[in-house]
């Protein structure tokens, strides 16, 4: 996708020091999982943010310069009317932009309409390279949901990537050594 976009390269092009680029939206506070350690628990019975004053505010921001979109959650993918109209908000066309998901629900499916929508990459979040230490975090079988994820973003052509997640328990861990190392 980021190939297919002259306007995004006129816009990285034009960037200056100082100047914003990147900004990370929260989709929404639900999520289909509750994972003990997500930054994203404080806020999760909060009510999202209404969707016309968030587009608006995406406009400004695409004034001031701004070329990359991080969309994350709780769950993006939960609630796919919000994340399409904050997906058109984001200048498609001329954005750089990446959904960040825990992997449940990224379907073959799922993966094309984000590509329709112009996404560019698609990153998921993982607790261990373990498969049943990130499944006890998160739910059953979320480790291959992630990993078949990640090959079915890579056969749509997107760009993927994985966030490690660490804690002080976690850092030394044969699950994170573990998720360094697996070849996804």
């Amino acid at each position: 996708m980021y190939r297919e976009k002259p306007i995004l390269h006129q816009r990285q092009k034009a960037h200056r020091l100082g100047q914003l680029r990147t900004v990370s939206v929260d989709v929404t506070p639900m999520c289909n999982m509750n994972c003990h350690h997500c930054y994203a628990e404080t806020f999760r019975k909060s009510t999202a943010v209404d969707i016309n004053v968030l587009v608006a505010g995406l406009k400004e921001f695409h004034d001031l310069g701004v070329f990359h979109w991080v969309l994350q959650g709780g769950e993006p993918i939960v609630d796919t009317k919000r994340l399409e109209a904050i997906l058109l908000g984001c200048y498609p066309n001329d954005s750089y932009i990446t959904v960040v998901s825990n992997g449940w629900e990224m379907t073959k499916d799922r993966i094309h309409w984000l590509r329709q929508l112009k996404v560019d990459k698609i990153a998921f979040s993982m607790d261990s390279g373990i498969s049943h230490e990130h499944d006890a975090i998160r739910l059953p079988g979320s480790f291959e949901k992630v990993c078949n994820a990640v090959d079915n973003v890579l056969a749509e052509g997107l760009f993927t990537s994985v966030s490690i997640t660490v804690t002080r328990i976690s850092l030394y861990s044969e699950g994170f050594i573990s998720a360094i190392f697996t070849n996804f």
